[in-house]
């Protein structure tokens, strides 16, 4: 799966209460897009990021998106 392809399902399943993006190789420019998807989320519960190459530019993209996020409540 690509990270493109991983942006156009975001979009077209804003229903999705879960998001599972472990083990896909995300980066900070990856971060950045998904985010930027997700602060238009208002249904997302649960994303999961386990073994991705979070960096400190990620982790800013992410805290970012937490700050605006009133619906996710479990972040992992």
């Amino acid at each position: 799966i690509t990270k493109t392809e991983i942006a156009e399902y975001i979009t077209n399943n804003s229903q999705k209460e879960t998001l599972d993006l472990r083990c896909e190789y995300l980066n900070s420019k990856s971060l950045s897009k998904i985010t930027k998807i997700l602060a238009t989320n208002s249904t997302l519960k649960k994303l999961i990021l386990t073994n991705n190459e979070i960096e400190f530019d990620s982790v800013v993209f992410i805290a970012d998106y937490l700050a605006k996020n009133t619906t996710l409540t479990e972040l992992d």
